[in-house]
């Protein structure tokens, strides 16, 4: 899920806090 953080994609500012565990896949 690391790649999440790193993924220009995911829009969510919960993936650029570094938490992994609680991003939400809105996009994907």
């Amino acid at each position: 899920m690391s790649a999440a953080v790193n993924s220009p994609e995911l829009d969510g500012p919960i993936a650029k806090e570094g938490q992994t565990l609680t991003w939400t896949p809105s996009v994907s």
